[in-house]
């Protein structure tokens, strides 16, 4: 069967180049030479073919088989991709981009309710967002910031950004003078604290604020309780929303965001994270995903996930939490999890979340 991969026109050994770079590090080629097609203006109800493309890529994951390909066209798709079959040693079932084209799969969804002015620069819109502290939101692709004390003063991803140093501190409160803030001001915030080692951050949530002293929901931390010099910040509480890009979600259907330099936030694009996974290849073998961009999203496998391979993908935003694990090693999220064996991520950026980037079983 003639493939045209490249978008030239040609069916032609750049083609055929193309792809056996993109199935490096199998040892054969599909033996089966059948292609299935995805384009954004394709149907479902179409055979597939080049010239009468899927809609969906869930759809070509519907009737793929082993050694056959799905081959997608530019586009953001918001999806979850779902194998129905497993391929074969050799023989895998492969989802690749089309040549020099952009493909991303997903997990978000666009806010499309107006905003109306709150006060001070703040702005205000209807939107019901329901992964609770794994909420995250987008504004023209970039994540904002949930609204805390200090602001963060920081647009690096991972930095803790600016904090405060408790003058002292347990497993249940801050005392620090340079909380000025009257009465009452952070209850219901959220706390992120140092424990002694200032390693381990842990997080709770504040009970009871009196000028000086915080007192939050008593953490398990053991050994490592919070201590003098332990560097903490409050959070997720709309008191606390004064900077640009920050937002807070009120968990009964009102989101509030201050835009950037007075920006009327009409004219921006704003996004939530909806769909955790944007492949979910569990009890399938064999399967090979490359050339995507997964955006907000993640690979989920388990231990039948065999001959996984993952090459040549970007995976950006894939996990997102505000409530600490406690310890790293026991974080229980990770943007790739390579449960089965034999599998292989090779060339992949992996970037952008609140935990392990890759784990190996």
């Amino acid at each position: 069967t003639a493939m045209n991969l490249n978008g030239d026109g040609k069916n032609d050994a750049r083609d055929c180049l193309y792809l056996k770079k993109m199935l490096a590090g199998l040892e054969k080629m599909p033996k089966n030479s059948c292609y299935y097609y995805v384009s954004k203006s394709g149907n479902d109800a179409n055979d597939g073919s080049e010239n009468a493309p899927f809609l969906t890529i869930g759809k070509a994951a519907s009737v793929l088989t082993a050694g056959e390909t799905c081959v997608i066209g530019e586009g953001v798709y918001k999806e979850t991709v779902t194998p129905k079959n497993s391929g074969e040693y050799g023989a895998p079932i492969s989802f690749i981009a089309k040549r020099g084209e952009k493909v991303v799969i997903s997990g978000t969804e666009k806010i499309t309710s107006t905003w109306e002015h709150y006060k001070d620069g703040i702005y205000k819109t209807s939107a019901h967002i329901w992964r609770r502290t794994e909420n995250q939101i987008f504004v023209n692709g970039e994540m904002a910031q949930i609204a805390r004390y200090p602001n963060k003063n920081s647009d690096n991803f991972i930095s803790v950004g600016t904090t405060l140093s408790a003058d002292s501190a347990s497993d249940h409160f801050v005392s620090d003078e340079a909380l000025t803030q009257p009465d009452g001001f952070f209850n219901g915030a959220k706390i992120s604290t140092e424990g002694t080692s200032h390693y381990i951050h842990f997080t709770s949530t504040v009970t009871d604020y009196k000028k000086g002293t915080a007192n939050f929901e008593k953490i398990d931390s053991g050994w490592d309780s919070p201590t003098s010099n332990s560097n903490y910040y409050f959070y997720d509480s709309l008191a606390l929303l004064d900077a640009e890009n920050e937002w807070y979600y009120d968990g009964n259907g009102t989101i509030y965001y201050k835009p950037k330099n007075n920006q009327n936030p009409n004219n921006l694009t704003f996004e939530y994270s909806v769909r955790p996974d944007a492949f979910d290849v569990r009890d399938k073998s064999n399967i090979f995903i490359g050339g995507l961009e997964i955006f907000g999203a993640n690979v989920k496998t388990n231990e039948g996930s065999e001959y996984l391979t993952l090459d040549n993908n970007k995976i950006l935003y894939y996990y997102h939490t505000r409530v600490s694990r406690v310890y790293p090693w026991g974080a229980n999220w990770y943007g790739v999890e390579l449960w089965g064996k034999n599998s292989v991520v090779s060339n992949c950026e992996i970037a952008y979340g609140a935990e392990g980037g890759v784990l190996v079983y």
